[in-house]
Protein backbone atom coordinates (compact mmCIF):
# COMPACT_ATOMS: atom_id res chain seq x y z
CA UNK A 1 0.00 0.00 0.00
CA UNK A 2 2.98 2.48 1.07
CA UNK A 3 4.43 1.58 -2.58
CA UNK A 4 0.99 2.73 -4.42
CA UNK A 5 1.09 6.37 -2.90
CA UNK A 6 3.78 6.81 -5.71
CA UNK A 7 1.68 5.59 -8.17
CA UNK A 8 0.62 7.45 -11.41
CA UNK A 9 -2.55 6.32 -11.20
CA UNK A 10 -4.14 8.52 -8.84
CA UNK A 11 -7.58 6.96 -8.06
CA UNK A 12 -5.13 4.47 -7.26
CA UNK A 13 -2.60 6.01 -4.83
CA UNK A 14 -5.87 7.60 -3.59
CA UNK A 15 -7.48 4.34 -2.85
CA UNK A 16 -4.03 3.13 -1.07
CA UNK A 17 -3.76 6.69 1.21
CA UNK A 18 -7.64 5.93 2.16
CA UNK A 19 -6.75 2.46 3.29
CA UNK A 20 -3.65 3.45 4.97
CA UNK A 21 -5.76 5.95 6.66
CA UNK A 22 -8.44 4.08 8.38
CA UNK A 23 -7.09 0.44 9.08
CA UNK A 24 -6.64 -0.46 12.52
CA UNK A 25 -3.87 -2.60 12.38
CA UNK A 26 -1.45 -0.37 14.81
CA UNK A 27 1.21 -2.38 13.17
CA UNK A 28 0.69 0.07 10.32
CA UNK A 29 2.06 3.39 12.31
CA UNK A 30 5.38 1.87 12.43
CA UNK A 31 5.31 0.91 8.79
CA UNK A 32 4.36 4.18 7.46
CA UNK A 33 7.01 5.75 9.65
CA UNK A 34 9.40 3.32 8.48
CA UNK A 35 8.72 3.84 5.26
CA UNK A 36 9.19 7.44 5.77
CA UNK A 37 12.62 7.40 7.05
CA UNK A 38 13.69 5.20 3.92
CA UNK A 39 11.81 7.60 1.16
CA UNK A 40 13.18 9.49 -1.06
CA UNK A 41 10.95 11.34 -3.73
CA UNK A 42 9.66 14.60 -1.33
CA UNK A 43 5.93 13.74 -2.54
CA UNK A 44 5.75 10.39 -0.81
CA UNK A 45 7.80 11.95 2.43
CA UNK A 46 4.50 14.84 2.47
CA UNK A 47 2.29 11.79 1.93
CA UNK A 48 3.44 9.90 4.77
CA UNK A 49 3.74 12.49 7.18
CA UNK A 50 -0.27 13.73 6.44
CA UNK A 51 -1.17 9.97 6.98
CA UNK A 52 0.73 9.54 10.27
CA UNK A 53 -1.10 13.38 11.77
CA UNK A 54 -4.23 11.73 10.41
CA UNK A 55 -3.73 7.78 12.05
CA UNK A 56 -2.46 10.44 15.40
CA UNK A 57 0.47 8.41 16.04
CA UNK A 58 3.00 8.91 18.03
CA UNK A 59 5.58 9.19 14.85
CA UNK A 60 3.82 12.00 13.80
CA UNK A 61 4.72 15.08 16.28
CA UNK A 62 8.86 13.91 16.33
CA UNK A 63 9.21 13.18 12.34
CA UNK A 64 7.80 16.18 11.30
CA UNK A 65 9.73 18.70 13.81
CA UNK A 66 12.68 16.80 11.67
CA UNK A 67 11.29 17.17 8.50
CA UNK A 68 11.34 21.15 9.30
CA UNK A 69 14.68 21.06 7.79
CA UNK A 70 14.06 18.86 4.72
CA UNK A 71 15.35 20.14 1.56
CA UNK A 72 12.07 20.42 -0.15
CA UNK A 73 9.64 23.10 0.50
CA UNK A 74 7.03 20.83 0.45
CA UNK A 75 8.05 18.46 3.07
CA UNK A 76 8.35 21.00 5.24
CA UNK A 77 5.06 22.83 4.27
CA UNK A 78 3.54 19.28 4.96
CA UNK A 79 5.62 19.33 8.79
CA UNK A 80 4.03 22.65 9.43
CA UNK A 81 0.09 21.28 8.96
CA UNK A 82 0.71 18.18 11.02
CA UNK A 83 2.70 20.87 13.82
CA UNK A 84 -0.28 22.49 13.16
CA UNK A 85 -3.05 19.88 14.14
CA UNK A 86 -0.75 17.69 16.70
CA UNK A 87 1.68 19.86 17.75
CA UNK A 88 2.25 21.07 21.51
CA UNK A 89 4.22 23.87 23.34
CA UNK A 90 7.53 21.90 23.04
CA UNK A 91 7.01 21.85 19.07
CA UNK A 92 6.99 26.06 19.39
CA UNK A 93 10.23 26.87 19.69
CA UNK A 94 11.30 24.95 16.04
CA UNK A 95 8.18 26.25 14.19
CA UNK A 96 9.57 29.67 15.61
CA UNK A 97 12.80 29.07 14.10
CA UNK A 98 10.97 28.68 10.78
CA UNK A 99 9.59 32.01 10.81
CA UNK A 100 12.79 33.17 10.74
CA UNK A 101 14.65 30.80 8.25
CA UNK A 102 11.98 30.17 5.75
CA UNK A 103 12.56 30.50 1.90
CA UNK A 104 9.91 33.08 1.07
CA UNK A 105 6.55 34.68 2.54
CA UNK A 106 4.42 31.79 2.22
CA UNK A 107 6.55 29.27 3.90
CA UNK A 108 6.92 31.96 6.71
CA UNK A 109 2.91 32.98 7.03
CA UNK A 110 2.78 29.15 7.13
CA UNK A 111 4.95 28.75 9.90
CA UNK A 112 3.42 31.83 11.20
CA UNK A 113 -0.47 29.90 11.26
CA UNK A 114 1.24 27.20 12.87
CA UNK A 115 2.91 28.87 15.62
CA UNK A 116 -0.26 30.97 16.22
CA UNK A 117 -2.40 27.60 16.51
CA UNK A 118 -0.26 26.61 19.24
CA UNK A 119 0.04 29.42 20.75
CA UNK A 120 -4.10 29.83 20.87
CA UNK A 121 -3.41 26.41 22.98
CA UNK A 122 -0.95 27.25 25.30
CA UNK A 123 -1.07 31.25 25.99
CA UNK A 124 1.50 32.62 27.71
CA UNK A 125 3.10 29.21 28.05
CA UNK A 126 4.52 30.11 24.76
CA UNK A 127 5.14 33.64 25.31
CA UNK A 128 8.54 33.42 26.06
CA UNK A 129 9.13 31.22 22.55
CA UNK A 130 7.74 34.31 20.47
CA UNK A 131 9.68 37.05 22.10
CA UNK A 132 12.46 35.19 22.02
CA UNK A 133 11.81 34.20 18.31
CA UNK A 134 11.41 38.17 17.77
CA UNK A 135 15.05 39.46 18.90
CA UNK A 136 17.40 39.95 15.76
CA UNK A 137 14.56 38.48 13.42
CA UNK A 138 14.22 40.37 10.28
CA UNK A 139 11.44 43.02 9.44
CA UNK A 140 9.03 40.46 7.43
CA UNK A 141 9.59 37.62 10.72
CA UNK A 142 8.64 40.01 13.30
CA UNK A 143 5.43 41.32 11.27
CA UNK A 144 4.17 37.84 11.47
CA UNK A 145 5.36 37.09 15.01
CA UNK A 146 3.18 40.31 15.86
CA UNK A 147 1.01 38.48 14.28
CA UNK A 148 1.31 35.50 16.64
CA UNK A 149 0.77 37.65 20.07
CA UNK A 150 -2.85 37.88 19.07
CA UNK A 151 -3.16 34.14 19.48
CA UNK A 152 -2.36 34.34 22.74
CA UNK A 153 -4.02 37.56 23.90
CA UNK A 154 -2.40 38.40 27.34
CA UNK A 155 -1.21 41.75 28.43
CA UNK A 156 1.95 40.37 28.70
CA UNK A 157 1.58 39.66 24.54
CA UNK A 158 0.29 42.90 24.29
CA UNK A 159 3.50 45.11 25.66
CA UNK A 160 5.29 43.28 23.09
CA UNK A 161 2.86 44.66 20.45
CA UNK A 162 2.57 48.11 21.88
CA UNK A 163 6.76 48.41 21.75
CA UNK A 164 6.56 48.29 18.21
CA UNK A 165 4.49 51.00 18.18
CA UNK A 166 7.56 53.24 18.01
CA UNK A 167 9.80 51.18 15.67
CA UNK A 168 12.13 52.83 13.37
CA UNK A 169 10.87 50.25 10.46
CA UNK A 170 7.57 51.69 9.37
CA UNK A 171 5.86 48.38 8.50
CA UNK A 172 6.23 47.03 11.95
CA UNK A 173 4.82 50.32 13.48
CA UNK A 174 1.72 49.70 10.57
CA UNK A 175 1.34 45.89 11.77
CA UNK A 176 1.69 46.51 15.68
CA UNK A 177 -1.29 49.14 14.91
CA UNK A 178 -3.28 46.15 12.66
CA UNK A 179 -2.47 43.46 15.58
CA UNK A 180 -3.52 45.90 18.02
CA UNK A 181 -6.55 47.10 16.41
CA UNK A 182 -7.45 43.32 16.71
CA UNK A 183 -6.75 42.25 19.72
CA UNK A 184 -9.01 39.56 20.98
CA UNK A 185 -9.15 40.48 24.88
CA UNK A 186 -10.41 43.27 26.05
CA UNK A 187 -6.73 44.46 27.70
CA UNK A 188 -6.18 45.89 24.73
CA UNK A 189 -8.94 49.12 25.35
CA UNK A 190 -6.67 51.05 27.03
CA UNK A 191 -3.97 51.55 24.05
CA UNK A 192 -6.58 51.34 21.92
CA UNK A 193 -7.97 54.51 23.48
CA UNK A 194 -4.95 55.99 23.06
CA UNK A 195 -4.80 55.75 19.52
CA UNK A 196 -8.67 57.22 19.25
CA UNK A 197 -7.21 59.58 21.58
CA UNK A 198 -4.14 60.66 18.87
CA UNK A 199 -3.98 63.16 16.13
CA UNK A 200 -2.58 60.90 13.74
CA UNK A 201 -6.44 60.26 11.62
CA UNK A 202 -5.96 57.13 9.99
CA UNK A 203 -4.00 55.60 13.84
CA UNK A 204 -7.40 56.99 15.31
CA UNK A 205 -9.91 55.28 12.54
CA UNK A 206 -8.59 52.08 13.33
CA UNK A 207 -8.07 52.45 16.67
CA UNK A 208 -12.11 53.35 17.09
CA UNK A 209 -12.91 50.40 15.08
CA UNK A 210 -11.25 48.17 17.55
CA UNK A 211 -12.49 49.84 20.54
CA UNK A 212 -15.78 49.46 19.79
CA UNK A 213 -15.11 46.16 18.36
CA UNK A 214 -13.97 45.21 21.69
CA UNK A 215 -17.07 46.99 23.67
CA UNK A 216 -19.43 44.39 21.57
CA UNK A 217 -17.99 41.68 21.94
CA UNK A 218 -15.54 41.41 25.13
CA UNK A 219 -16.82 43.74 27.29
CA UNK A 220 -19.57 43.28 29.84
CA UNK A 221 -22.73 45.05 31.68
CA UNK A 222 -21.55 48.77 33.00
CA UNK A 223 -18.54 48.51 31.31
CA UNK A 224 -19.95 48.32 27.98
CA UNK A 225 -22.13 51.28 28.77
CA UNK A 226 -18.71 52.99 29.45
CA UNK A 227 -16.82 52.10 26.70
CA UNK A 228 -19.30 53.19 24.32
CA UNK A 229 -20.50 56.51 26.04
CA UNK A 230 -16.58 57.42 25.91
CA UNK A 231 -16.38 56.20 22.40
CA UNK A 232 -19.14 58.39 21.55
CA UNK A 233 -17.62 61.28 22.93
CA UNK A 234 -14.38 60.88 20.83
CA UNK A 235 -16.12 60.46 17.52
CA UNK A 236 -14.77 62.28 14.22
CA UNK A 237 -16.47 61.45 11.68
CA UNK A 238 -20.51 60.03 10.88
CA UNK A 239 -19.60 56.56 10.03
CA UNK A 240 -17.58 56.45 13.93
CA UNK A 241 -21.35 57.41 15.16
CA UNK A 242 -22.88 55.17 13.01
CA UNK A 243 -20.83 52.07 14.28
CA UNK A 244 -20.98 52.93 17.67
CA UNK A 245 -25.22 53.75 17.60
CA UNK A 246 -25.12 50.30 16.13
CA UNK A 247 -23.54 49.13 19.15
CA UNK A 248 -25.73 50.56 21.75
CA UNK A 249 -28.08 48.14 19.29
CA UNK A 250 -26.87 44.98 21.14
CA UNK A 251 -26.99 46.40 24.51
CA UNK A 252 -31.14 45.85 25.32
CA UNK A 253 -31.36 48.53 28.41
CA UNK A 254 -33.35 51.41 29.12
CA UNK A 255 -29.89 53.17 28.77
CA UNK A 256 -29.63 52.51 25.55
CA UNK A 257 -32.74 53.77 24.47
CA UNK A 258 -32.07 56.80 26.51
CA UNK A 259 -28.95 57.10 24.60
CA UNK A 260 -30.51 56.20 21.32
CA UNK A 261 -33.44 58.44 21.00
CA UNK A 262 -32.42 61.83 20.60
CA UNK A 263 -30.15 60.88 17.60
CA UNK A 264 -33.51 60.55 15.65
CA UNK A 265 -32.83 64.27 15.28
CA UNK A 266 -29.99 63.53 12.97
CA UNK A 267 -30.80 63.29 9.48
CA UNK A 268 -27.30 61.64 8.53
CA UNK A 269 -27.41 58.85 11.40
CA UNK A 270 -30.94 58.79 12.07
CA UNK A 271 -31.31 55.29 9.81
CA UNK A 272 -28.65 53.74 12.05
CA UNK A 273 -30.76 54.87 15.44
CA UNK A 274 -33.36 53.97 14.36
CA UNK A 275 -32.51 50.30 13.96
CA UNK A 276 -30.46 50.41 16.96
CA UNK A 277 -34.09 51.48 18.69
CA UNK A 278 -36.06 48.94 17.10
CA UNK A 279 -33.38 46.16 17.57
CA UNK A 280 -32.94 47.39 21.34
CA UNK A 281 -36.65 48.05 22.60
CA UNK A 282 -38.19 44.50 20.94
CA UNK A 283 -35.69 42.89 22.98
CA UNK A 284 -36.19 44.98 26.32
CA UNK A 285 -39.76 44.87 25.59
CA UNK A 286 -39.78 41.43 25.48
CA UNK A 287 -37.45 40.44 28.46
CA UNK A 288 -38.71 43.18 31.31
CA UNK A 289 -41.88 44.01 31.08
CA UNK A 290 -41.36 46.84 33.63
CA UNK A 291 -39.25 48.51 30.74
CA UNK A 292 -42.28 47.86 27.83
CA UNK A 293 -43.61 51.31 28.70
CA UNK A 294 -40.12 52.69 27.58
CA UNK A 295 -40.01 50.97 24.38
CA UNK A 296 -43.38 51.84 23.45
CA UNK A 297 -42.77 55.12 23.60
CA UNK A 298 -38.70 54.56 21.89
CA UNK A 299 -40.89 52.92 19.05
CA UNK A 300 -43.30 55.35 18.66
CA UNK A 301 -40.57 58.46 18.71
CA UNK A 302 -39.17 56.30 15.36
CA UNK A 303 -42.27 56.24 13.59
CA UNK A 304 -42.47 59.71 14.17
CA UNK A 305 -39.53 60.72 13.12
CA UNK A 306 -38.04 58.52 10.15
CA UNK A 307 -39.87 57.97 6.95
CA UNK A 308 -38.23 55.44 5.54
CA UNK A 309 -40.62 52.12 4.67
CA UNK A 310 -38.25 49.58 5.67
CA UNK A 311 -37.85 50.88 9.04
CA UNK A 312 -41.53 52.11 9.87
CA UNK A 313 -42.88 48.76 9.13
CA UNK A 314 -39.65 47.22 11.64
CA UNK A 315 -41.04 49.42 14.05
CA UNK A 316 -44.49 48.71 13.16
CA UNK A 317 -44.02 45.11 13.85
CA UNK A 318 -42.13 45.43 17.14
CA UNK A 319 -44.56 47.78 18.37
CA UNK A 320 -47.52 45.47 17.90
CA UNK A 321 -45.37 42.09 19.57
CA UNK A 322 -45.35 44.48 22.77
CA UNK A 323 -49.10 45.45 22.72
Amino acid sequence: LVELLSSDDEALAEAARACLATTKNVATNDVIAGAYSAASPPGLRAKLLALLANRRTQQAVPLSVGALSDPDQGVRLAALDVLAFLGGASQAAPVAKVVNTAADAPERDAAGKTLGTICSKHGDEVLGVVLNAMEGASTEARRVLLGVLTRIGSAEALSAVLAELESDAQPLQEEAVRVLCGWPTIVAAPALLDLVKGDNLSRHVLGMRGYVRLAREQAQGGNRVEMLATAMDLVRRPDEKRLILAAWGTLPTVRSLDVLVPYLDEETVRGEAASAIIAVAGELGKRNKHARPQAVVALQAVLDKCGAESIRQSAQEALAALQ
